[in-house]
């Protein structure tokens, strides 16, 4: 009996140590625009839950990067599918609608009620989009530095961090890497012990 209770305590272990690792995470997208010398530059770049979201169309649009801080808009444009639902109101700045930038990665963005996401995209997927303004300043496309944050109907958000360039990739906490290595030598000590 003692035995049984041993199994079933370190599967419930392990199963709690790779849980508090890889579940409950909710998707966002962060999309960080910054002046790089005389351009502004743009990155997206995340995972997003699209359910809950209604499949509107698929954009034949050519590529371009654009922006209107009143609608609200930013895409990084180009043929996607788009979905509806949003419903964000929330203006990031006084400028107009620019569509002149340059954009690779994958076709994202959003405008006010709509959202682009790649062709076939699944949800839960990531996202990483580029795009770039040149030859022009954050005071000229008429956007206010900060932080606005945009929730879909899910729960998921899309964070606009404008004035910051994106910090660099996440290393994973020395913490994160402990747990997974005790979870991961008890499970193997008590195979060798049931053996």
């Amino acid at each position: 009996m003692k035995l049984k209770q041993t199994k079933v305590a370190t599967l419930a272990a392990t199963l709690i140590t790779f849980g508090s690792l890889v579940g409950g995470a909710k998707g966002a997208v962060t999309i960080n625009i910054w002046e790089d010398g005389a351009d502004v530059r743009a990155q997206a770049s995340g995972t997003l839950d699209i359910i809950g979201l209604s499949f509107l169309s698929n954009s034949p649009f050519p590529d371009d990067f654009r922006i209107d801080p009143t609608d609200p808009e930013i895409l990084f444009f180009g043929p996607g599918d788009v979905y509806s639902g949003l419903g964000f109101s929330l203006t990031f700045g006084t400028g107009g609608f620019n569509a002149t930038g340059t954009t690779s990665g994958d076709h994202f963005g959003f405008e006010s009620n709509n959202l682009l996401v790649p062709t076939g995209f699944v949800s839960g997927g990531s996202i990483f989009s580029e795009g770039v303004f040149s030859g022009t300043d954050l005071a000229t496309l008429g956007v206010n530095v900060g932080t606005f944050d945009y929730t879909l109907p899910n729960t998921d958000t899309i964070s606009v961090v404008i004035g910051s360039a994106p910090s660099p990739a996440a290393v994973p906490e020395p913490s994160s890497a402990l747990l997974l290595g005790l979870g991961l030598l008890g499970f193997v000590s008590h195979r060798k012990r049931a053996s």
